[in-house]
C-alpha cells in the first residue's frame, strides 16, 4: 500500500508533461506506471485508497475463493475493465516502453515482461504476478510458469534499467533517507509455507543484501548526477496491508509534496536530457 506514495508523484509528473522513454516498475508501481502511460490522472491513486474495504480487493473473500489473500484478478481486471476504466487505446499507442519485474517461482530469479507481450498475448497477467506476493497469494501462472511478486528477486530495479540502455534515471523509492533493509524475521517459517518453491525462499532470505546493494548504487548514480532520486525524508505512516484511507491519503499527498520539491530539478534533468538526444 506504500505504493499510493508513488501514485502522487506520477500524478504531479503527468499533470505537467513530464514523460520518458522507459519505465520501469515491481508490484503495484507497475500497475501505477500504466496509469502514467494512459495518462489517466488520478486513476492510480483510486485505485489503491477506494476499494480497500471492498470484499474482494484482500481478506477472507479472496482466500476463500483463489486461496490468496489479495484478489489480484479483482484488482487488475475488475479494476481495468470494470470500476476504474483502463484506456488501453492511449496505453498502446503510447510509445513509452514499459518493463514489469516478476519473480519466476521455479529459480528464485528476477524476470521481466514487456508492453509488447501484453499487447501480443491479450493479458494483463504480468501485473498479477508483479503484486502475487508470497506466501499471501498463490503464483499467477503464464505460460505455464507461476510467478511471484517482482519485488522478491529485484526490489528495486535500477541494474536492469542500465542493463537496457538508459543511462539517466529518476528513481521513486517509498522507503524513506536513509533506510536499510534489514533480513526476514522468521526464514524458517518463509521455507516451510514456500515448500514448493524453495527457490522464492532463499530470495527472501538473500533479498536484504540485493536492495542495499542497489541504495548504494543509487547513491552513486546520484553523486554522478546521473539520477535523481524522489523519496520522503521520513517514514511513509502506511504499512503493506493499511486500511486507513486518511494513512493512505496523506501518503498519496507526501508523494506529490516531494515531487513539487524536485519538480524543477526534474525538469532541468529532463531537458538536459532532450539536449543531449538531439
Amino acid at each position: 500500500m506504500r505504493a499510493v506514495y508513488n501514485a502522487g508523484v506520477l500524478d504531479v509528473l503527468l499533470e505537467n508533461s513530464i514523460f520518458f522513454d522507459y519505465l520501469i516498475g515491481v508490484s503495484a508501481g507497475a500497475g501505477n506506471s500504466a496509469s502514467y502511460i494512459s495518462k489517466q490522472n488520478g486513476r492510480a491513486y483510486r485505485c489503491n485508497t477506494n476499494y480497500i474495504h471492498d470484499k474482494r480487493f484482500m481478506g477472507v473473500d479472496p482466500l476463500l475463493k483463489h486461496h490468496s489473500f489479495f484478489g489480484l484478478d479483482f484488482i487488475v481486471d475488475g479494476m481495468a475493465y470494470d470500476l476504474e476504466p483502463f484506456d488501453f487505446d492511449e496505453f498502446y499507442r503510447d510509445e513509452t516502453e514499459l518493463v514489469i519485474g516478476v519473480t519466476n517461482a521455479l529459480t528464485g530469479q528476477d524476470e521481466y515482461f514487456t508492453k509488447d507481450f501484453l499487447v501480443e498475448n491479450n493479458t494483463l497477467d504480468p501485473f498479477k504476478a508483479s503484486c502475487a506476493v508470497p506466501i499471501f497469494c498463490q503464483p499467477v501462472m503464464i505460460n505455464g510458469i507461476p510467478y511471484f511478486d517482482g519485488g522478491v528477486a529485484d526490489s528495486i530495479p535500477v541494474k536492469k534499467a542500465l542493463e537496457d540502455g538508459c543511462d539517466r534515471l529518476v528513481i521513486v523509492l517509498t522507503r524513506e533517507k536513509g533506510f536499510q533493509k534489514r533480513p526476514e524475521a522468521l526464514p524458517p517459517v518463509y521455507k516451510k509455507i514456500l515448500s514448493d518453491y524453495p527457490k522464492v525462499a532463499e530470495s527472501l532470505e538473500q533479498r536484504h543484501i540485493k536492495y542495499n546493494e542497489t541504495l548504494k548504487l543509487i547513491d552513486k548514480l546520484e553523486n554522478e548526477g546521473r539520477a535523481i532520486v524522489v523519496q520522503s525524508e521520513r517514514p511513509l505512516d502506511v504499512w503493506e496491508v493499511a486500511l486507513s484511507r486518511t494513512k493512505l491519503d496523506a501518503c498519496y499527498d507526501r508523494g506529490r509534496l516531494d515531487c513539487l520539491q524536485r519538480l524543477q530539478d526534474i525538469k532541468d534533468f529532463v531537458r538536459k536530457q532532450d539536449t543531449i538526444n538531439d
